[in-house]
């Protein structure tokens, strides 16, 4: 979660949602808020959604507190959780190796970072209001609520390109039965079929 004082703004960032990306973009005013973790009350994260009372009653220029998640497509999160996952297998950090379609048909044993969706995500926390951001078009969107240039480091953010081994009907089908109808029917992105 970033918390953006000046403005009296806060930019929930799911996992996978470009969250070090917005919090190095944003620069100094931008609060990088670390706090109970949505899923395991015995650790601490900054995908954390508890907001705090003192944002909730402030007013800043007469305006209340404005709260934005950012959503990403079901379907390329869920590669780009499976590119992390690689990725932390390849530098030590999880032992046991995966393939991608185990990975998908057993995401459930995964730490919750791999295996919830943002409309999970939201239930988990409790959020009622807010508005989203679109991690397809972070930065326009950062720019026009924050009423300035916002310009992210494209690293961080590049759309994913799909590969010919997602789009096996049988894995597919998993996909949307198991992942990606709430967050599509949630956030507006259309279902993908063979």
């Amino acid at each position: 979660m970033i918390y953006i004082e000046d403005k009296n703004i806060v930019i929930i960032t799911p996992p996978h949602t470009a969250s070090l990306n917005v919090h190095k973009g944003l620069g100094d005013n931008a609060y990088w808020v670390i706090g109970e973790d949505p899923f395991d009350e015995n650790s601490i994260n900054h995908h954390c959604v508890k907001l705090h009372n003192v944002w909730k009653r402030k007013k800043l220029l007469g305006k209340p507190l404005q709260v934005y998640i950012v959503c990403r497509n079901p379907y390329t999160r869920l590669v780009g959780l499976f590119l992390h996952y690689e990725w932390a297998q390849d530098k030590g950090l999880i032992k046991k190796y995966i393939c991608w379609e185990e990975f998908v048909y057993n995401k459930e044993k995964l730490n919750w970072m791999f295996n919830k969706t943002i409309a999970e995500f939201i239930k988990a926390s409790g959020l009622e209001n807010y508005e989203i951001i679109r991690y397809e078009s972070l930065e326009e969107e950062l720019s026009k609520i924050l009423e300035h240039e916002v310009s992210l480091p494209s690293k961080y953010h590049e759309l994913i390109d799909f590969k010919e081994w997602y789009y096996d009907p049988k894995l597919l089908k998993y996909v949307n039965d198991n992942w990606a109808k709430e967050d599509c029917e949630l956030f507006g992105y259309p279902i993908k079929h063979n």
